[in-house]
């Protein structure tokens, strides 16, 4: 692979306001440009740049500004955990997995109740339970089987006397 250059150069139009341009290729090999208004900056910026290919190559230019500063939040959110950012990823990757792979109410209900008919439970049994789980069912139509619900649930303050 081609080494990388990263130039300052001086933009010919003298009624630019910002003249120092810094130039160089993405890791699309796309030439991007930044301009600043004195050679310094301009020469500070590019120094930055070649340190952050050397460190963490062409990748490190095509990520956005919005992405790091996520990750960075994102790693004070993991940090006391002693987490980091793939470990969060695999986590929620298993976790919608795990979502994708699940049943609705109406399905589970149905094939627990002809488990208890396998099972040799009693008639009026089973015709108790369709019943009592019928309402719950209907209360639930078209949920899965692993959402939480929608509303957080509070726990009961406990009284004075108890």
């Amino acid at each position: 692979m081609r080494r990388l250059k990263v130039a300052v150069k001086q933009h010919p139009d003298v009624r630019r306001t910002k003249r120092w341009q810094v130039g160089y290729r993405d890791v699309d090999r796309k030439r991007r440009a930044e301009f600043y208004l004195t050679r310094a900056e301009a020469d500070v910026r590019a120094e930055a740049l070649r340190i952050e290919i050397r460190n963490f190559g062409l990748t490190a230019l095509s990520m956005p500004d919005s992405v790091r500063l996520e990750s960075q939040q994102a790693l004070e959110i993991l940090r006391p955990y002693g987490k980091g950012l793939i470990d969060a990823a695999r986590h929620y990757a298993g976790h919608l997995e795990r979502n994708a792979k699940s049943r609705n109410i109406e399905d589970v209900i149905e094939d627990f109740l002809l488990t208890k008919q396998a099972a040799k439970v009693s008639a009026r049994h089973i015709s108790d339970m369709r019943s009592r789980l019928g309402l719950f069912t209907r209360s639930f139509r078209g949920r899965s089987a692993r959402n939480r619900p929608s509303v957080e649930m509070k726990t009961p303050e406990p009284d004075a006397f108890g």
